[in-house]
């Protein structure tokens, strides 16, 4: 009876630990399964917050750059305004450029450029003078390069980086360029330019447009930092 009682023990003895065993291995796939959840859910939360913060950041700068373009769209107005109501004074045109400039502070420059002769017919009197180059042209520009107003003519709208003027001249349409750098005041600088054509007697006859330094919206970027350690990038279309 001892001896049938042993090998009864041992058999469930064998049974238990086989089943021990067992048990512990679903433990440990179970174990592993909650983590893989959890970790799912921890990373679906992050990508959840991190589309959220993306949406609310797009969303600010959508905004200041529709503020901005308004701001070029309200020169070019104007500007068409007066050229069909006759008026070719260089000087108002000046004032209507200063005024939107002093209003928006966020802006680094303010500009308009005429094609030739097309303002006043009168290019050859303005020749190498601070608001125009040695064509004559009406170019004015008015910017904060080097923290106060500085009124100087705008360049570069012919050649490799002149898709801010010409582009709006050929397609009639607003345009803005890619984050391009510039020499302002003699000082490399990064920007934005957004640009709209100006129109009269169904002709264009010229581009208005402001300037947007990037420094204020990377330092709000670089100042954002996703759950503590992350970092955000903003990206155009040509990247």
């Amino acid at each position: 009876w001892c001896k049938n009682m042993r090998v009864a023990l041992g058999l469930s003895s064998k049974i238990i630990l086989v089943g021990g065993g067992a048990l512990a291995v679903l433990l440990a796939v179970g174990i592993t399964a909650v983590a893989r959840m959890a970790e799912d859910r921890v990373l679906a939360t992050s990508l959840e917050s991190g589309r959220a913060l993306s949406r609310q950041l797009a969303a600010e700068i959508s905004t200041q750059m529709s503020t901005d373009l308004a701001v070029a769209e309200g020169v070019a107005n104007s500007f068409s305004a007066m050229k069909v109501g006759g008026v070719i004074d260089r000087t108002v045109y000046d004032r209507v450029i200063e005024a939107n400039f002093v209003h928006a502070t966020d802006l680094l420059g303010v500009w308009a450029g005429f094609q030739p002769n097309a303002l006043d017919g009168n290019d050859a009197a303005f020749r190498d003078t601070p608001t125009s180059d040695d064509t004559g042209r009406y170019l004015t520009y008015i910017n904060r390069v080097s923290g106060q107003m500085l009124v100087e003519a705008i360049g570069d709208y012919t050649g490799p980086n002149s898709a801010y003027y010409q582009t709006p001249l050929t397609t009639g349409k607003a345009f803005m360029t890619p984050p391009t750098i510039y020499d302002v005041a003699g000082r490399d600088v990064m920007m934005l330019s957004a640009s709209v054509p100006i129109k009269a007697g169904g002709a264009i006859i010229g581009v208005a447009g402001v300037d947007i330094e990037l420094d204020a919206w990377n330092k709000r970027l670089n100042e954002t930092k996703p759950f503590g350690t992350g970092n955000v990038l903003l990206f155009t279309n040509d990247l």
